[in-house]
């Protein structure tokens, strides 16, 4: 019984013990999103590609696709073309 206590009073010290921050880039340092690649993420969106697949086309982490697709959408421009705007989150 008292390695079963031993190993329970373990995991709730190492629960408290307190965790370093995990070290974020200053927003400075991060780099921009080209617009070629925003536009190429949204265009492979809207033919139906999954974000795995749109991740690998535009050479990017599936996250940044996910970012794209949540804060910008495409709209059509007034020579006939499309572009993105930004949804305002």
């Amino acid at each position: 019984m008292s390695t079963l206590l031993a190993a329970i009073r373990a995991q709730q010290a190492w629960e408290k013990k307190p965790k370093k921050p995990k070290p974020k880039l200053p927003s400075e340092k991060r780099e921009k999103l080209q617009d070629t690649v925003i536009m190429q993420i949204l265009k492979l969106q809207e033919m139906g590609l999954m974000v795995k697949d749109i991740a690998k086309e535009a050479s990017v982490p599936a996250q940044t696709v996910y970012n794209v697709r949540q804060r910008y959408i495409l709209i059509d421009v007034k020579n006939g073309t499309q572009w993105y705007k930004s949804v305002g989150i």
